[in-house]
Protein backbone atom coordinates (compact mmCIF):
# COMPACT_ATOMS: atom_id res chain seq x y z
CA UNK A 1 0.00 0.00 0.00
CA UNK A 2 2.79 2.36 1.01
CA UNK A 3 4.74 1.39 -2.63
CA UNK A 4 1.57 2.49 -4.12
CA UNK A 5 1.46 5.63 -2.40
CA UNK A 6 4.86 6.30 -3.14
CA UNK A 7 4.68 5.75 -7.00
CA UNK A 8 1.45 7.96 -7.37
CA UNK A 9 3.24 10.74 -5.11
CA UNK A 10 6.18 10.44 -7.61
CA UNK A 11 4.09 10.46 -10.89
CA UNK A 12 2.03 13.52 -9.67
CA UNK A 13 5.43 15.67 -9.83
CA UNK A 14 6.25 15.50 -6.14
CA UNK A 15 9.78 14.68 -4.69
CA UNK A 16 11.29 12.21 -6.97
CA UNK A 17 14.26 9.73 -6.33
CA UNK A 18 17.19 10.12 -8.50
CA UNK A 19 16.07 6.72 -9.58
CA UNK A 20 12.59 7.66 -10.07
CA UNK A 21 13.49 10.58 -12.31
CA UNK A 22 15.83 8.98 -14.54
CA UNK A 23 12.79 6.24 -15.44
CA UNK A 24 10.38 8.90 -15.83
CA UNK A 25 12.94 10.52 -18.84
CA UNK A 26 13.00 7.15 -20.70
CA UNK A 27 9.53 6.75 -20.17
CA UNK A 28 8.64 10.41 -21.51
CA UNK A 29 11.23 10.15 -24.31
CA UNK A 30 9.63 6.75 -25.01
CA UNK A 31 6.36 8.63 -25.59
CA UNK A 32 8.11 11.23 -27.29
CA UNK A 33 9.01 9.48 -30.13
CA UNK A 34 5.89 7.64 -30.66
CA UNK A 35 3.94 10.92 -31.06
CA UNK A 36 6.49 12.29 -32.73
CA UNK A 37 6.71 10.11 -35.37
CA UNK A 38 3.07 10.48 -36.00
CA UNK A 39 2.32 14.08 -35.58
CA UNK A 40 3.79 16.82 -38.07
CA UNK A 41 6.68 18.53 -36.20
CA UNK A 42 4.79 21.53 -35.67
CA UNK A 43 2.29 19.12 -32.86
CA UNK A 44 5.33 18.21 -30.99
CA UNK A 45 5.05 17.34 -27.56
CA UNK A 46 7.71 18.55 -25.03
CA UNK A 47 8.85 16.52 -22.40
CA UNK A 48 8.61 18.12 -18.74
CA UNK A 49 12.29 19.59 -17.47
CA UNK A 50 13.65 16.48 -15.50
CA UNK A 51 16.45 16.96 -12.98
CA UNK A 52 19.00 13.81 -14.15
CA UNK A 53 22.02 13.69 -11.58
CA UNK A 54 25.15 11.49 -11.79
CA UNK A 55 26.93 10.32 -8.75
CA UNK A 56 30.19 10.57 -11.43
CA UNK A 57 29.73 14.17 -12.34
CA UNK A 58 33.56 16.08 -12.15
CA UNK A 59 33.33 19.12 -13.86
CA UNK A 60 30.03 20.20 -13.00
CA UNK A 61 30.45 21.62 -9.26
CA UNK A 62 31.78 24.44 -10.71
CA UNK A 63 28.88 25.43 -12.77
CA UNK A 64 26.39 24.84 -9.66
CA UNK A 65 28.52 28.16 -8.31
CA UNK A 66 27.00 30.82 -10.02
CA UNK A 67 24.14 31.98 -8.10
CA UNK A 68 25.07 35.38 -8.14
CA UNK A 69 25.32 35.74 -12.18
CA UNK A 70 22.07 34.23 -13.04
CA UNK A 71 19.91 37.01 -12.73
CA UNK A 72 22.39 39.31 -15.26
CA UNK A 73 23.42 36.12 -17.17
CA UNK A 74 21.30 37.33 -20.70
CA UNK A 75 23.01 40.73 -20.17
CA UNK A 76 26.39 39.70 -19.58
CA UNK A 77 25.79 36.74 -22.90
CA UNK A 78 23.80 38.16 -25.00
CA UNK A 79 22.56 37.13 -28.53
CA UNK A 80 24.71 38.62 -31.07
CA UNK A 81 23.42 39.18 -34.22
CA UNK A 82 27.16 37.66 -35.13
CA UNK A 83 25.79 34.51 -33.34
CA UNK A 84 22.46 34.55 -35.46
CA UNK A 85 24.03 35.04 -38.28
CA UNK A 86 26.72 32.35 -37.79
CA UNK A 87 23.42 29.44 -36.58
CA UNK A 88 21.47 30.65 -39.95
CA UNK A 89 24.93 29.91 -41.70
CA UNK A 90 25.06 26.39 -40.28
CA UNK A 91 21.28 25.96 -40.49
CA UNK A 92 21.24 25.83 -43.98
CA UNK A 93 23.11 22.04 -44.31
CA UNK A 94 20.56 20.56 -42.99
CA UNK A 95 17.11 19.88 -43.71
CA UNK A 96 14.02 21.66 -41.63
CA UNK A 97 13.70 21.95 -38.44
CA UNK A 98 17.26 21.81 -38.30
CA UNK A 99 17.87 19.53 -34.66
CA UNK A 100 20.21 21.84 -32.29
CA UNK A 101 21.84 20.12 -28.85
CA UNK A 102 23.17 22.95 -26.55
CA UNK A 103 25.30 21.86 -23.99
CA UNK A 104 25.39 24.24 -21.33
CA UNK A 105 22.61 25.92 -22.37
CA UNK A 106 22.31 29.04 -19.53
CA UNK A 107 19.11 30.80 -19.38
CA UNK A 108 18.19 29.46 -22.67
CA UNK A 109 18.46 32.63 -25.03
CA UNK A 110 19.97 31.36 -27.54
CA UNK A 111 18.04 28.47 -27.83
CA UNK A 112 14.88 30.34 -28.00
CA UNK A 113 16.39 32.34 -31.08
CA UNK A 114 16.85 29.38 -32.83
CA UNK A 115 13.92 27.89 -31.99
CA UNK A 116 11.68 31.01 -33.85
CA UNK A 117 13.70 30.57 -36.39
CA UNK A 118 11.65 27.08 -37.02
CA UNK A 119 14.52 24.66 -35.19
CA UNK A 120 14.16 21.97 -33.27
CA UNK A 121 16.03 22.59 -30.21
CA UNK A 122 17.47 20.49 -26.62
CA UNK A 123 19.43 22.25 -23.92
CA UNK A 124 21.16 20.55 -21.14
CA UNK A 125 22.60 22.59 -18.07
CA UNK A 126 24.32 21.75 -15.08
CA UNK A 127 23.19 25.06 -12.56
CA UNK A 128 19.74 24.87 -11.41
CA UNK A 129 19.01 28.40 -11.28
CA UNK A 130 19.87 28.73 -14.67
CA UNK A 131 18.24 25.95 -16.10
CA UNK A 132 15.17 27.19 -14.07
CA UNK A 133 15.27 30.58 -16.26
CA UNK A 134 15.61 28.88 -19.16
CA UNK A 135 12.72 26.63 -18.59
CA UNK A 136 10.35 29.40 -17.88
CA UNK A 137 10.71 30.86 -21.13
CA UNK A 138 9.02 28.41 -22.82
CA UNK A 139 5.03 29.73 -23.63
CA UNK A 140 3.84 26.60 -24.55
CA UNK A 141 4.48 22.79 -24.18
CA UNK A 142 4.15 22.34 -27.70
CA UNK A 143 7.23 24.53 -28.57
CA UNK A 144 9.93 22.49 -30.04
CA UNK A 145 12.23 22.94 -26.87
CA UNK A 146 13.31 21.68 -23.92
CA UNK A 147 15.17 21.29 -21.10
CA UNK A 148 16.89 19.34 -19.10
CA UNK A 149 19.19 19.85 -16.03
CA UNK A 150 21.96 17.00 -16.87
CA UNK A 151 25.80 16.19 -17.09
CA UNK A 152 27.59 15.53 -20.10
CA UNK A 153 28.53 12.42 -18.48
CA UNK A 154 24.96 11.27 -18.96
CA UNK A 155 23.77 13.00 -22.29
CA UNK A 156 25.01 9.57 -23.96
CA UNK A 157 22.89 7.57 -22.04
CA UNK A 158 19.76 9.68 -22.36
CA UNK A 159 19.89 11.28 -25.35
CA UNK A 160 18.63 9.77 -28.69
CA UNK A 161 22.34 8.91 -30.64
CA UNK A 162 22.76 9.86 -34.19
CA UNK A 163 19.99 12.68 -34.19
CA UNK A 164 21.30 15.84 -33.38
CA UNK A 165 22.07 18.09 -36.86
CA UNK A 166 24.48 20.55 -34.75
CA UNK A 167 25.72 20.30 -30.87
CA UNK A 168 27.61 22.72 -29.10
CA UNK A 169 29.24 23.70 -26.63
CA UNK A 170 29.91 27.53 -25.88
CA UNK A 171 31.35 29.99 -23.74
CA UNK A 172 34.25 27.42 -22.57
CA UNK A 173 31.97 25.21 -20.96
CA UNK A 174 34.31 22.58 -22.03
CA UNK A 175 37.14 23.85 -20.10
CA UNK A 176 35.21 22.53 -17.02
CA UNK A 177 35.65 19.05 -18.57
CA UNK A 178 39.12 19.02 -16.84
CA UNK A 179 40.70 15.41 -17.22
CA UNK A 180 41.43 14.68 -20.76
CA UNK A 181 40.20 11.21 -20.39
CA UNK A 182 36.62 12.73 -19.51
CA UNK A 183 37.55 15.23 -22.66
CA UNK A 184 38.12 12.28 -24.99
CA UNK A 185 34.89 10.71 -23.76
CA UNK A 186 33.00 14.04 -24.67
CA UNK A 187 34.09 14.13 -28.34
CA UNK A 188 33.18 10.43 -28.48
CA UNK A 189 29.97 11.06 -27.11
CA UNK A 190 29.25 13.91 -29.45
CA UNK A 191 30.03 12.23 -32.36
CA UNK A 192 27.62 8.74 -31.42
CA UNK A 193 25.04 11.48 -30.46
CA UNK A 194 25.38 13.70 -34.22
CA UNK A 195 23.35 12.56 -37.43
CA UNK A 196 25.49 12.03 -40.66
CA UNK A 197 27.33 14.86 -41.43
CA UNK A 198 26.54 16.63 -37.98
CA UNK A 199 27.97 19.54 -36.75
CA UNK A 200 30.12 20.31 -33.35
CA UNK A 201 30.67 23.71 -32.44
CA UNK A 202 32.72 24.66 -29.70
CA UNK A 203 33.16 28.42 -28.56
CA UNK A 204 36.12 28.92 -25.74
CA UNK A 205 38.57 31.03 -24.86
CA UNK A 206 42.05 31.14 -26.69
CA UNK A 207 44.13 29.09 -23.92
CA UNK A 208 47.25 29.51 -25.94
CA UNK A 209 47.59 32.76 -24.72
CA UNK A 210 47.08 31.11 -21.06
CA UNK A 211 49.77 28.69 -21.61
CA UNK A 212 52.41 31.30 -22.67
CA UNK A 213 52.00 33.82 -19.75
CA UNK A 214 51.42 31.58 -16.76
CA UNK A 215 48.24 34.25 -15.20
CA UNK A 216 45.88 36.48 -17.68
CA UNK A 217 42.66 38.48 -16.45
CA UNK A 218 40.18 37.36 -19.39
CA UNK A 219 38.68 40.15 -21.21
CA UNK A 220 35.34 41.95 -18.80
CA UNK A 221 32.26 41.43 -19.82
CA UNK A 222 30.04 44.08 -18.98
CA UNK A 223 26.10 45.52 -18.54
CA UNK A 224 24.61 48.85 -17.62
CA UNK A 225 24.11 46.91 -14.16
CA UNK A 226 26.91 44.59 -13.72
CA UNK A 227 30.48 43.70 -14.81
CA UNK A 228 32.19 39.97 -14.88
CA UNK A 229 35.42 39.69 -14.01
CA UNK A 230 37.79 36.90 -14.71
CA UNK A 231 41.27 35.48 -14.38
CA UNK A 232 43.14 32.27 -15.11
CA UNK A 233 45.91 31.16 -13.09
CA UNK A 234 48.71 28.52 -13.60
CA UNK A 235 49.26 26.17 -10.21
CA UNK A 236 51.86 22.77 -9.52
CA UNK A 237 51.21 19.77 -12.26
CA UNK A 238 50.41 21.91 -15.70
CA UNK A 239 46.79 22.61 -13.46
CA UNK A 240 44.90 25.41 -14.24
CA UNK A 241 42.90 27.64 -11.91
CA UNK A 242 40.09 30.43 -12.63
CA UNK A 243 38.37 33.32 -10.18
CA UNK A 244 35.12 35.11 -11.28
CA UNK A 245 33.68 38.18 -9.77
CA UNK A 246 30.87 39.70 -10.03
CA UNK A 247 30.69 44.15 -9.43
CA UNK A 248 27.18 45.29 -9.39
CA UNK A 249 26.27 49.29 -9.62
CA UNK A 250 26.48 49.82 -6.27
CA UNK A 251 29.97 48.68 -6.06
CA UNK A 252 29.51 45.20 -4.11
CA UNK A 253 31.92 42.77 -5.06
CA UNK A 254 30.17 39.17 -5.29
CA UNK A 255 31.73 35.48 -6.09
CA UNK A 256 31.12 33.27 -9.44
CA UNK A 257 33.98 31.15 -9.15
CA UNK A 258 36.96 30.90 -6.61
CA UNK A 259 39.70 28.99 -7.58
CA UNK A 260 37.55 26.61 -9.90
CA UNK A 261 40.27 24.12 -11.94
CA UNK A 262 39.61 23.92 -15.82
CA UNK A 263 41.75 22.64 -18.68
CA UNK A 264 42.47 25.02 -21.06
CA UNK A 265 42.29 23.12 -23.90
CA UNK A 266 44.09 24.65 -27.05
CA UNK A 267 43.45 24.29 -31.04
CA UNK A 268 45.61 21.38 -31.29
CA UNK A 269 44.30 18.86 -28.94
CA UNK A 270 41.06 20.05 -30.05
CA UNK A 271 42.12 18.20 -33.42
CA UNK A 272 43.83 15.24 -31.77
CA UNK A 273 40.60 14.45 -29.34
CA UNK A 274 38.13 15.10 -32.31
CA UNK A 275 40.26 12.71 -34.74
CA UNK A 276 40.31 9.99 -32.46
CA UNK A 277 36.50 9.85 -32.01
CA UNK A 278 36.36 9.52 -35.74
CA UNK A 279 35.46 13.32 -36.95
CA UNK A 280 37.57 14.29 -39.92
CA UNK A 281 36.89 17.71 -40.86
CA UNK A 282 38.03 21.25 -39.35
CA UNK A 283 37.88 24.62 -39.31
CA UNK A 284 38.61 27.27 -37.01
CA UNK A 285 37.77 31.08 -36.53
CA UNK A 286 38.36 34.13 -34.34
CA UNK A 287 34.77 34.92 -34.08
CA UNK A 288 30.95 34.22 -34.85
CA UNK A 289 31.40 36.53 -37.59
CA UNK A 290 33.90 33.29 -39.35
CA UNK A 291 37.38 35.47 -39.31
CA UNK A 292 40.32 33.18 -39.86
CA UNK A 293 41.89 32.35 -36.38
CA UNK A 294 45.14 33.63 -35.32
CA UNK A 295 46.98 32.81 -32.36
CA UNK A 296 45.86 36.67 -31.02
CA UNK A 297 42.91 36.19 -31.29
CA UNK A 298 40.98 35.91 -27.36
CA UNK A 299 38.31 33.99 -28.66
CA UNK A 300 38.04 30.51 -31.10
CA UNK A 301 35.45 29.04 -32.28
CA UNK A 302 35.28 26.11 -34.17
CA UNK A 303 33.16 23.98 -36.65
CA UNK A 304 34.16 19.59 -36.33
CA UNK A 305 32.63 17.31 -38.46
Amino acid sequence: MHRAVERKTAVSGRRLSIRGSLLYLIFYRLVKYIVDSILPSRHKIDLPNISCFSDRIVYNNAMTSIQNVAEYYDELYPVTAEQKDFYARIGKNYPAPVRFLQIGCGTGSLEHVLVKDGADVTGIEVSKDLIEIATLRRRTQLMPIRFFQLSTLDMKRFLGKNFYNVISCLNSRIAFIKDKTLLKNFFSDCKALLSEGGTLVLHLYNFSTVLKSGTTALPCRSSIRVKLSSSISAGKDDRFFLNQTLETGNGTILPVMQNEELYPLVKDEIILFAREASFTDFSFYGSYGMDEFNEADNELVCLIR
